[in-house]
C-alpha cells in the first residue's frame, strides 16, 4: 500500500472516557492518516478532492464542503458545521473513505450535517455540539431533518449513512450511552410495480417523441461547432446504451470495422471503455441507425480537432506555450501586447484581460493598444492553466489528451475560443447543451436553434434517459436479458431491470403476441386475441402475466392468493421463456438443489421417518418437471424465444373445479356444490 493511502484502524480504550476516544480518533485521522493526501489542509473550510476522487466525464473540480445542514454546498463564506463535531465529522469523513472508498459522497457529507443540526438543537452541553451526546432521540431528529430537506430516495439514503455513523460511534465507544438505531425513513416505491402512478414515474426515466423529434431537427440543422457536438453526442447516446462519462473519456480512434461475410457484409462498431468495472468491449451498431453514427462520429473528430493538435503540442514541447502559426513571432521576444493576449485566450474585451492579469498577479505597462507584460509571465500563466491531469484525461484507461474525441480549445462553449488553452468537456457541458439548466437562464441547442415543444415550453432531455430508452426497446423486443446487459456494458444481468420500462400491458401484449405460434404446452392453446362468450372468459387461463424467478405466470391474482406459492414448477400456470439466460441458470440451479433434496427424503423414508413418503413423491415430482424442462430448452429445434409450459396430470385446484362445475352445470347452486374434479391420489412408494 503506497505511502499516500495509508489506513490505520482505531482501536477505542476501554479505560477511556468517551470524550478521550473521540479526541484520539480526531488525532488519528488528521496525524496519521494519509486518505486524500499527506498534505491535506485538515484546517480549511473546503477540501479539494480532485486528484483523489476521478470522475469519468467531469473536468470541474471536486470539492468537500464543511458547510452546515442549511447553508449551500460551494459557498465559502457560509456558516459551517461548529466545534467539536466539525474534527469529528473530518475525521469521521476521512476514515470511512479510507475503509469504503465513494465517489458519490453527498450522502456522507449530508448524514453528517443533518446530525450536527440535531446535536446543536438536542446536546446536553448547550449549543456546542459533541458526539459524545449523541443518542436514539438525537439520530431521530437527524433523519427528521433529512426528510423535510429532500426527496425520498435521497432521503432514504441518506438515512442508511446515519445509519452506519451510529453503528460507528457506538461500535467504538464514542458515545456516552449505548444505543442501537436503524434508518426509520422508509425506502422508496419500486418504479416496477404496476398501475396508473407507477408507468408516469417509469415515462419519467424516458424521453418523449416530441424530444426525440426536437433533437433530429437540432441534429440536421445546427451550424456551431458547441451545437454539432452536442447533437453528435446525443445522437451516439441514442445508437449504444451508454453512461454519459464512458462517452466523454471516447478516444478519436473509436471506430472498429469487422471484415463482413458475403452474406451480412461489414458491422459497425464503436470501442468502448465501461465504468462500474465491466471489460473494454465494442458495442455493436443497429443497422438502422449505423448511418448516424458514423455521421456523428465524423462530425464529432472535426469540431474536436483543434483541441487534439494543441494538446499534441503541449505533450511534445513540455514547459514551452503553444502559439498558432500567426503568432509565432511573439516567442523570442520579451514582450507581448494585451492586444495580442485577448486574441489569443479568447477574451471579451480589455476589462476581460485586465481581470484575467489581476488574478494572475501579471503587471502590465503602457496604455491603450501600446500596453504589454511580460511574455515569459504570460506562459508561465498558461501553462499553469493546464488541466491538473495533463497529459492523462482518463486515469482509468491511460488515455491522453491529444488521442481523446470530447477534448476543445477553452471558451468553446461560450462562443469566444482560446487559441493556446484546452479544456475536456464536462458532463455539465452536455446536461446544459440538451435543456437542463434553461429555467437559470442557461441556453441549449434547442434555444439557439428556437426549437420548442408544441406548446411553446421549453425542450428537455437527460443525457441518462437514452439508455433508458435503449434498455426499454430492447426489452419490448425480447432481447436476451445476457445480451441487454452485455451491450450496456453491465457485469450483472440483474441490474437491467432498473432500466427496464416496459408497463405490465406491454409485458402482456409481447406475451401474447410471442404466443402466436411459439407456446409450447398447455397455454399456447389457450392464448384467445378475440371477443369471447362469458362463460370462454371464466375459463381463459391468460388474463395476465406476472414475473417470477425462473419464467413468468400467467394466474390472476387479484381473484384470490397463489394456491401454490413457491412452488411455480409444479403449476401449469407457469411458463419459461427460452433465451432468458439468468432464469435458465436459475433452472439449472434449481433442478441441482432438488435432486439434493430427493435425496435426503428418499434418506429419510429408508429410515422410516413419518410423513418422508409424501416428501419423496413430491421431490420426484419436481425432479421430473425440472429435467423434461431442461431438456425442452436445450433442444436446438426449440426456437429462441419460444414459451413453455408443462401440464400437469390430474392437477388438484379448488377454482378450476368451481369454474368447471358452473360451467357444466349451468349454475345450479345444488348440483354445482355436490360435485367436483376428481382428486388426485399420491401414489404408493415402491
Amino acid at each position: 500500500m503506497s505511502s499516500e493511502n495509508k489506513i490505520i484502524a482505531f482501536m477505542p480504550e476501554g479505560a477511556f472516557t468517551a470524550r478521550q476516544n473521540v479526541e484520539k480518533f480526531v488525532r488519528l485521522c488528521r496525524d496519521e492518516l494519509t486518505i486524500f493526501g499527506s498534505d491535506l489542509d485538515w484546517e480549511s473550510d473546503m477540501w479539494d478532492l480532485t486528484k483523489h476522487l476521478a470522475l469519468r466525464g467531469k473536468s470541474h473540480a471536486i470539492r468537500a464542503s464543511w458547510s452546515n445542514h442549511d447553508t449551500s454546498k460551494h459557498d465559502k463564506k457560509a456558516p459551517q458545521m461548529q466545534q467539536p463535531f466539525l474534527d469529528f465529522a473530518k475525521a469521521y469523513f476521512r476514515y470511512q473513505h479510507g475503509f469504503h472508498p465513494t465517489k458519490a459522497f453527498g450522502p456522507r457529507l449530508a448524514a453528517l450535517r443533518a446530525l450536527e443540526r440535531a446535536l446543536c438543537l438536542g446536546s446536553v452541553s448547550g449549543s456546542c455540539p459533541n458526539i459524545e451526546d449523541a443518542d436514539g432521540a438525537v439520530f431521530n431528529l437527524a433523519a427528521q431533518f433529512v426528510v423535510d430537506k429532500v426527496c425520498q430516495r435521497v432521503a432514504y439514503r441518506t438515512g442508511q449513512h446515519l445509519e452506519l455513523v451510529a453503528d460507528f460511534i457506538v461500535g467504538k465507544r464514542l458515545t456516552r450511552v449505548s444505543f442501537q438505531w436503524k434508518n426509520p425513513i422508509r425506502r422508496p416505491a419500486d418504479k416496477n410495480r404496476i398501475g396508473k402512478e407507477a408507468d408516469v414515474e417509469r415515462a419519467k426515466n424516458l424521453p418523449t417523441e416530441e424530444a426525440l423529434a426536437a433533437l433530429a431537427s437540432a441534429y440536421n440543422t445546427a451550424l456551431e461547432p458547441r451545437d454539432i457536438l452536442i447533437t453528435s453526442a446525443a445522437a451516439i447516446l441514442c445508437a449504444a446504451p451508454s453512461r454519459i462519462g464512458e462517452l466523454l473519456t471516447f478516444p478519436a480512434d473509436c471506430e472498429h470495422e469487422s471484415e463482413g461475410t458475403p452474406a451480412k457484409g461489414k458491422r459497425y462498431a464503436l470501442r468502448w471503455w465501461p465504468e462500474n468495472g465491466a471489460e473494454p468491449m465494442l458495442k455493436w451498431i443497429v443497422a438502422s441507425i449505423e448511418d448516424v453514427a458514423r455521421d456523428a462520429v465524423m462530425r464529432l473528430r472535426k469540431v474536436t480537432e483543434p483541441g487534439r493538435q494543441i494538446a499534441k503540442w503541449y505533450e511534445e514541447h513540455p514547459g514551452e506555450v503553444y502559439l498558432p502559426e500567426d503568432y509565432c513571432h511573439l516567442r523570442h521576444r520579451h514582450e507581448i501586447r494585451l492586444d495580442d493576449v485577448t486574441a489569443l485566450l479568447g477574451l471579451k474585451n480589455r476589462d476581460s484581460v485586465s481581470y484575467w492579469l489581476k488574478t494572475k498577479q501579471i503587471t502590465s505597462c503602457g496604455r491603450g493598444s501600446e500596453a504589454y507584460c511580460s511574455f515569459a509571465d504570460f506562459e508561465k500563466a498558461v501553462l499553469a492553466d493546464l488541466p491538473a491531469t495533463f497529459p492523462i484525461l482518463d486515469e482509468q484507461t491511460e488515455l491522453r489528451f491529444s488521442e481523446a474525441m470530447f477534448v476543445v480549445p477553452d471558451g468553446f462553449f461560450s462562443g469566444r475560443f482560446s487559441q493556446v488553452m484546452i479544456t475536456s468537456v464536462d458532463q455539465g457541458h452536455i446536461r446544459d447543451g440538451l435543456g437542463n439548466r434553461q429555467q437559470h437562464g442557461v441556453d441549449s441547442v434547442f434555444s439557439r436553434l428556437r426549437i420548442t415543444a408544441a406548446d411553446d415550453t421549453p425542450i428537455v432531455i437527460r443525457s441518462h434517459q437514452f439508455r433508458h430508452l435503449l434498455n426499454t426497446m430492447a426489452q419490448r423486443g425480447g432481447a436476451a436479458q445476457f445480451d441487454i446487459a452485455k451491450w450496456s456494458g453491465r457485469k450483472r444481468e440483474a441490474d437491467n431491470d432498473a432500466y427496464n420500462h416496459m408497463t405490465s400491458d406491454e409485458f402482456l401484449a409481447n406475451v401474447r403476441t410471442t404466443g402466436g405460434g411459439n407456446i409450447l404446452g398447455p397455454i399456447g392453446e389457450l392464448i384467445i386475441l378475440t371477443p369471447i362468450p362469458r362463460a370462454e372468459f371464466l375459463s381463459m387461463k391468460m388474463p395476465t402475466a406476472h414475473i417470477t424467478e425462473l419464467g413468468f405466470c400467467v394466474t390472476d391474482w387479484s381473484m384470490n392468493p397463489c394456491e401454490l406459492h413457491l412452488d411455480c414448477i409444479n403449476c401449469r400456470s407457469h411458463a419459461c421463456v427460452k433465451g432468458d439466460r439468468e432464469k435458465t441458470d436459475r433452472i439449472n440451479a434449481t433442478l441441482r438443489q432438488s435432486k439434493e433434496l430427493l435425496a435426503e427424503a428418499e434418506s429419510a423414508h429408508n429410515d422410516e421417518r413419518g410423513g418422508a413418503d409424501r416428501w419423496v413423491i413430491h421431490q420426484r415430482t419436481t425432479v421430473e418437471r425440472l429435467n423434461q424442462l431442461v431438456k425442452i430448452l436445450d433442444d436446438p429445434s426449440v426456437p429462441i424465444g419460444a414459451i413453455i409450459t408443462l401440464s400437469i396430470r390430474g392437477e388438484y385446484s379448488a377454482i378450476g373445479n368451481a369454474v368447471d362445475d358452473r360451467i357444466r352445470l349451468g349454475g345450479s347452486d345444488a348440483k354445482w356444490l355436490g360435485m367436483s374434479r376428481q382428486s388426485r391420489e399420491l401414489p404408493k412408494l415402491s
